[in-house]
Parts: C-alpha cells; structure tokens; sequence
C-alpha cells in the first residue's frame, strides 16, 4: 500500500493533468454569461448573452441635394446693442439675409423683441460700441455682446406672453435706460409683424 506521501503525489499530478482541460472550459462559459458577456456586450454595442432584446440601426437615407435655407426652420434675429438701445434684424430668405427687416424703437421707447412660438430662434449678438448683455430672466437667458464679434445663442420659446430684460452689463451714464421687452407670439402674428415692419420701411423710404 502506497504511504501518504506517494498518495499526496498522486493527487497533485492528476490535478496538474487536468488543469488544462479545466482552463479551457471555464474560458468558454466566461464568453457566454456571466461578466466577460457585459464585457462583449459594450463593446460591440448589443446585449449581453443570454438577454432577448434585439439590436436595431437606424440609417438616413443618402442624398447630395444642398437643403434649402429658406426652409430652414430657425428664425435668425440680429440683436445690436449701443448705448443705450437695442435694434434687431430679422433676417429672411436664402441664407437669411435677403428681406431682412430692421427694427429700433424711438429714442427714449422701450424696443420690443418678437419670437414665434414653439420654433427655433437664434439671437446672433453684436455690439456698436462696450460690452452690453442682454438678460431675460423668464428665459434664463443672459449673452454678452461685446465689440468686434458675434455671439449666439439658440433657443425655443414655448409660452405666449410679454417678458421684461435689460442689460446686465454696466455700460455707462445711460445703462439704467437699456431695457427690452420680450414678446412670444404665434407663428401667425410672428409673420404678420414682419409683413407690417416691411410696409412701415417702404413708406418711411418713399420720397
């Protein structure tokens, strides 16, 4: 009969002959479950193993057609700030620079900024002369307008309704005067005060 020894031996040399086999086997089941199927599952973007939900990739279909930017659906508006006033810029048509439609209050009115409702707006901010901000606390909203560059800032107006602003920026003696009133509107109204701003400039250039 073999000592404790020898059986000790025997054992270790058995373990040690099924120790490949061993390893084999546990690196396929990591593949198939466990963490090595989360590992597999994020990088190649699907679900882990042993999960039903299927994968879906959703292509746009190729063109080579330039979109139209007069159908684009941003309104973009000029904002120029001076001291101590505001004036803005609709811009229209391809590009958004034909038809633009200017608009500044008298000296000493409060100007009125109009935005359509529920359509994308982007303010492109600039300044005349120092650093102007213009700030709508309903919309938390506040840019810098600083001399020698444009600033801009998109958002989506969704509530109809007049907001107060102003210059968050001390700009000089007159600062205190450089209000703005911000009105949301529908996209009808929108419209139909470009169209009246549009009369008003034809007959303010007619001889």
């Amino acid at each position: 009969m073999p000592g404790r020894a020898s059986r000790a031996r025997l054992r270790t040399a058995a373990v040690l002959a099924a120790l490949p086999l061993l390893l084999t086997a546990c690196s396929a089941g990591a593949h198939g479950s466990g963490a090595g199927g989360v590992r597999d599952a994020a990088r190649t973007g699907g679900t882990p193993s042993g999960d039903a939900a299927p994968t879906t990739t959703t292509k746009r279909p190729a063109t080579t057609e330039a979109p139209d930017p007069a159908s684009a659906p941003v309104n973009v508006i000029e904002v120029v700030g001076s001291q101590w006033q505001w004036a803005f810029t609709y811009k229209e048509g391809p590009g958004q620079q034909i038809g633009a439609v200017h608009d500044a209050a008298a000296s000493g009115d409060v100007p009125t900024l109009y935005l359509p409702q529920g359509q994308l707006v982007r303010l492109e901010m600039k300044s005349t002369d120092v650093i102007h901000s213009l700030y709508v606390p309903a919309f938390l909203l506040k840019l810098d307008l600083v001399p020698g560059r444009t600033n801009k800032f998109e958002f989506t107006p969704n509530v109809v309704g007049d907001y107060d602003g102003h210059c968050a920026e001390l700009c000089g003696a007159g600062h205190h005067e450089m209000r703005v009133a911000t009105k949301v509107v529908t996209p009808e109204e929108y419209r139909r005060h470009l169209t009246q701003l549009k009369a008003q400039a034809r007959t303010e250039a007619a001889p």
